[in-house]
């Protein structure tokens, strides 16, 4: 017959066992980025390219926002590239994103075009 644990052991957890609140429980451990693009000017036909860290590029449009989940707690460098010619990016690029636990940190990039 298999012994059992002895009822004073049982006890002895029971106090521990109550009064855990579970505020530690599966709580998320990562944030996401939300990257928003807006073009004056005629856009690029294709659309540009997102970069956060070293990831490979993803596309993007030239007047969306995208959501990219799952990146743990800290600084991200978030880039806008594949503009074309007679397009910039205004203000910072690379930007850094600082992302928190359970949240998601907006960047938004405005890119001009001229019209050639």
């Amino acid at each position: 017959m298999p012994s059992r644990p002895p009822i004073a052991a049982c006890l002895l957890a029971l106090p521990a066992l109550l009064s855990c609140s579970g505020s530690g429980f599966l709580q998320p451990t990562t944030g996401a980025i939300e990257i928003t693009t807006a073009t004056t000017g005629p856009p690029d036909p294709d659309g540009y390219t997102v970069r956060i860290d070293d990831q490979d590029p993803v596309p993007i449009g030239t007047d969306t926002t995208a959501t990219y989940p799952a990146f743990t707690s800290g600084l991200h460098t978030v880039s806008l590239g594949g503009l074309a010619p007679g397009c910039s990016v205004q203000g910072d690029n690379p930007r850094t994103a600082a992302v928190t636990q359970s949240d998601t940190v907006q960047v938004a990039f405005a890119v001009a075009c001229a019209a050639e």
